[in-house]
């Protein structure tokens, strides 16, 4: 275990190393700066049979992006997201709802929707590819994964609306993501950007009783490049 962490911190240092010799050679911008905001689409998926997802919900993710560049097409990726999410799924058993405040328990009977509004501070890290530029437009593809943080659940049930729910998601959840896009050039370093991004969870975002709930999240990326 210890000499797997020695050999990551060992290859993070490298690339960073690497990228700044090639800034000092000035052969190409070594670090780019991005904003984003991202409108999706949520939805649940249980390893019980429980509960079921109950359609879609709108969700958004805006941020900034930083790409440490460390050869010409070859970035790392990080930055900083709000990752607002609202998703639904149905009790299909009898349960139990907790609550910060009065009621702090809460009855559910099967068949009931539970609609629930996730806040969350995400830190991606992943690899970014570039393609060759044709004319304007240059080709891009980022893999990575997250780690999301719980800022506020607001959960809503037939009357009950916006009630902070006590202790069904987690504080933290291990997320990845997929996206391809293309850049498209203004001038400069300027650019524009659109693609499609895909974010899977790897851990627990819900627990509504019994199992694990998990979220799918495909969203539209839109952003800019300076």
């Amino acid at each position: 275990m210890k000499s797997s962490r020695y050999a990551a911190l060992a290859l993070v240092v490298g690339l960073l190393l690497t990228s700044l010799s090639t800034r000092a050679q000035g052969k190409y911008d070594w670090i780019r700066l991005g904003v984003r905001a991202d409108p999706a689409l949520n939805w649940y998926y249980f390893d019980t049979e429980k509960y079921k997802a109950e359609g879609v919900g709108f969700g958004i993710m805006t941020g900034l992006d930083v790409d440490l560049f460390f050869a010409e097409r070859w970035a790392v990726q990080t930055g900083a997201w709000y990752d607002y999410r609202i998703a639904s799924f149905r009790y299909l058993v009898p349960g139990e709802l907790k609550l910060k405040y009065e009621p702090t328990h809460l009855p559910v009977l099967p068949d009931a929707v539970l609609q629930t509004v996730n806040h969350y501070l995400a830190f991606p890290v992943g690899l970014k590819m570039t393609a060759i530029e044709i004319g304007y437009v240059t080709i891009a593809a980022n893999l990575g994964i997250t780690g999301h943080f719980l800022l506020r659940q607001q959960v809503s049930t037939g009357d009950l609306k916006n009630m902070r729910a006590d202790g069904m998601a987690p504080f933290a959840y291990l997320g990845y993501y997929f996206e391809a896009g293309v850049e498209y050039s203004l001038g400069g370093r300027s650019k524009i950007v659109g693609g499609i991004q895909y974010n899977g969870t790897a851990t627990q975002v819900i627990n509504p009783g019994t199992g694990q709930g998990r979220f799918h999240n495909l969203a539209l990326h839109l952003g800019f490049i300076f």
